[in-house]
């Protein structure tokens, strides 16, 4: 059951963009990691972030390529694709997930997303600034 209803998500929330399954596959009190804070509910708050990035990206699928289910609980790892529409340069980036279904909605969440590279991809940081973060004290 999970692997389907997870499928459904990606497929509708993210590749089809409807706003509305968010509203359906998320628990009222869902505890979602990843996300920049926020005095919204768990639902609206996955809601501005998923309206955020179809605003900044055209084309945009996100394909989950691995995953392992354990009764309740999906992890996986996947890419996300799509034009930057403010450079009009592409993407391919990675993301990891880890989601507890209850009852066909999303109890738990959490997300990891490598914009380092979307970033790099879209001129909007360079590669040395990577660089500099890691760099020693002087």
């Amino acid at each position: 059951m999970s692997n389907e209803i997870n499928n459904e998500w990606f497929d509708r929330v993210w590749n089809k963009h409807e706003r509305s399954a968010i509203f359906e596959l998320i628990n009222d009190d869902c505890k979602i990691g990843g996300l920049p804070p926020s005095d919204q509910s768990p639902k609206e708050a996955f809601a501005t972030f998923h309206d955020t990035i179809l605003a900044a990206f055209d084309h945009l699928t996100i394909t989950p390529e691995i995953w392992a289910e354990d009764g309740e609980t999906i992890v996986g790892q996947g890419r996300i694709q799509g034009t930057h529409r403010t450079t009009n340069l592409d993407v391919d980036f990675r993301f990891a997930y880890r989601a507890v279904w209850k009852d066909g909605r999303i109890a738990e969440a959490d997300n990891i997303v490598e914009w380092h590279t979307a970033l790099t991809q879209t001129d909007t940081q360079t590669d040395s600034s990577l660089e500099k973060l890691l760099l020693p004290p002087a």
